[in-house]
């Protein structure tokens, strides 16, 4: 849909993307067939379809307006680079928000595929605490291992993105706040800016990070339906 921004076709999923919505729409298709009366879980995977299309094409704009931007300093951009770099922004914190929030969904997901009642010791919680309380459970352990692997792969970039989106959302104005987490400085004398070719680089495999794991998961419950 906002491929239309660049004058550009509709996209045709491809790679991990596409193993991912094959994964979904195949566990709706085995719970349709089934006739299953899990309301909850069927809603919740048809709702993975639509996040994760949101999710791409978040990625896939601001990565097409960080290619744009070619200044450090908003003061040196010019009128059209500015705008660029705004809309460059608007992507980015979108998409690094919807990272967290499918996960979290994700977690959800799991509490109640297996069962897992994380509510039980956390009544908030996150799909992090999920993948905790399984592996101190032993639940599922085979299953929560390659969660796990995915977890420690991407810890770096999911660690600095975490906390980009915490200030985004907990602090009333996060411009102010924005060199708090920029390459080593507490403050600035200027308006510069962190290099969106760099950054994208975290959000490219934040969203590597979550496609795989929707795939893990949803391939995990297909098979418990045969």
């Amino acid at each position: 849909m906002l491929r239309k921004l660049f004058n550009e076709p509709r996209r045709k999923d491809a790679g991990s993307l596409q193993k991912a919505h094959d994964a979904i729409t195949d566990y709706i298709r085995l719970m349709d067939q089934r006739k299953s009366d899990d309301y909850k879980l069927n809603f919740w995977a048809k709702g993975f379809l639509d996040s994760l299309n949101e999710l791409e094409q978040s990625v896939y704009c601001s990565q097409k307006y960080a290619a744009l931007i070619h200044k450090t300093i908003e003061e040196q951009m010019n009128a059209e680079e500015l705008e660029q770099y705004h809309l460059f922004l608007y992507f980015y914190k979108n998409a690094f928000i919807r990272v967290f929030s499918i996960l979290d969904k994700l977690g959800y997901f799991i509490n109640e595929l297996l069962s897992v009642r994380t509510e039980k010791i956390k009544p908030k919680f996150s799909y992090y605490t999920v993948l905790r309380v399984m592996h101190e459970k032993q639940i599922h352990p085979q299953f929560e291992q390659k969660l796990f692997d995915l977890k420690v792969k991407y810890k770096e970039p999911m660690h600095r993105l975490r906390q980009k989106r915490n200030i985004e959302i907990h602090y009333m104005n996060v411009e102010l706040v924005d060199d708090l987490y920029a390459s080593g400085r507490t403050h600035s004398t200027d308006n510069s800016i962190e290099n969106p070719a760099l950054i994208m680089k975290d959000l490219q495999q934040a969203y590597e990070m979550v496609i795989q794991s929707v795939e893990i998961v949803f391939q995990y419950a297909k098979r418990m339906l045969t």
